[in-house]
């Protein structure tokens, strides 16, 4: 993920591949468009937050545009602070349905820039599909850092803590019996009426 890309080479072009342009989230005073010139050049998948005063040129395919909903800068994980996706970005699950890629189909893009341990690609919207998020962050339950449409993310795999390992809030009712706060829940078979069930 970067911001304010600008291409003062009259013979060279930048090109770009499932990456986000957008202005710094830290600093909303910043007015300047994501990017300046022509000789870009997409390949696809990629979010251009405000394309204003650049020419940029789409061989594969057209490129999004809006606010990505970036985090703060931050330690993520991995050896590289990085942007998280907060919920309802545009970037979530927005790449190519064969996988990730590094320009050309076949160059295989395994993690997200945070490493071995943040792989790609995970079902970042719940919708049933996986497909790889834009830029260099993959959102994805259990790597501790709550992001996407997550509710909580403690990076752990315990549902007897205040966050499953669905990335949801623990509930009274969800079946899972949490440690120090309650002393039964049988889910759906909670009972205010019944003999003997989980009230």
């Amino acid at each position: 993920s970067g911001g304010d890309l600008k291409n003062t080479n009259s013979k060279g072009t930048i090109y770009l591949y499932n990456s986000i342009l957008a202005k710094d989230p830290d600093d909303p005073k910043t007015t300047e468009p994501s990017c300046d010139g022509d000789k870009i050049m997409t390949f696809g998948f990629t979010l251009i937050e405000d394309d204003t005063n650049c020419t940029v040129a789409t061989p594969q395919g057209p490129y999004l545009t809006g606010n990505p909903k970036l985090g703060s800068l931050s330690d993520n994980g991995g050896a590289t602070m990085t942007f998280a996706l907060l919920e309802g970005s545009a970037a979530i699950d927005a790449g190519p349905a064969y996988g990730c890629m590094f320009g050309t189909p076949g160059d295989n893009i395994i993690t997200d820039q945070r490493g071995d341990e943040f792989t790609r690609h995970a079902d970042g919207n719940y919708d049933g599909i996986e497909r790889c998020d834009l830029g260099a962050f993959e959102v994805q339950c259990g790597d501790g850092v709550t992001s996407g449409y997550e509710d909580c993310d403690d990076g752990n795999n315990l549902n007897t803590d205040s966050c499953l390992n669905t990335c949801e809030e623990a509930l009274c009712g969800d079946g899972y019996l949490r440690e120090g706060v309650e002393t039964c829940d049988d889910g759906d078979d909670n009972s205010d009426t019944e003999a003997d069930a989980c009230r």
